[in-house]
């Protein structure tokens, strides 16, 4: 009762400053406890080794399917005296049917390699069908590429050559064709210009 009213407030406020800074030096203390406790985490994720068991499922490996993959990645590179060796070391042997298929793509990637549009040419004829049911530009350009190979040494034989193979692609084709047919004037006249 000595006290009063405004003492009593003067009480009041100084508890209040003691506790506002005692929660902030609180709230500060759990801020650096909780820092270093994250620090000490990742130190000891990084010392110890990590848990694979939890990433990899142990199952049978059926080599056979393994065996296989790897052989048509072989074919597929043109390696077929590799694929053939893989095969004779696990006692199978190489079907032919699977080989052929991959026997005339290298041959054809060969080919290119070579500028020898040849084997392209030959396999696009017998899978004519097949391109044409997927709406493949690969048959025409193979015969352009052939068109223009002959075209840089012989006009005439390019002209046959056009007659022979741009027939059934004269509505689909019919302005690069058009191109293809009159640069052959323009080549004409370089020819004669040159002396050729």
């Amino acid at each position: 009762d000595s006290e009063g009213p405004k003492q009593l407030i003067e009480k009041i406020a100084s508890a209040a400053q003691k506790s506002q800074k005692s929660e902030k030096e609180i709230a500060a203390e759990n801020k650096e406890l909780q820092q270093a406790v994250t620090k000490c985490v990742k130190n000891i994720d990084k010392t110890l080794p990590p848990d694979w068991s939890k990433a990899v499922i142990s199952a049978p490996l059926d080599t056979s399917v393994l065996d296989e993959t790897i052989v048509e990645y072989f074919l597929r590179g043109g390696r077929v005296d590799l694929a053939k060796l893989l095969l004779k070391e696990t006692g199978k042997e190489l079907d032919d049917s699977l080989l052929e298929p991959f026997q005339k793509v290298t041959a054809v990637c060969e080919g290119f390699k070579n500028k020898d549009l040849q084997p392209a040419l030959i396999w696009v004829e017998e899978n004519s069908d097949s391109l044409r049911s997927i709406s493949s530009d690969f048959s025409f350009e193979v015969i352009k590429m052939k068109f223009l190979q002959l075209a840089s040494h012989s006009v005439i034989e390019a002209i046959e050559f056009s007659r022979r193979n741009f027939p059934p692609y004269a509505t689909s084709r019919l302005p690069e064709i058009q191109k293809l047919m009159g640069g052959l004037a323009f080549l004409k006249k370089a020819n004669k210009a040159t002396g050729e």
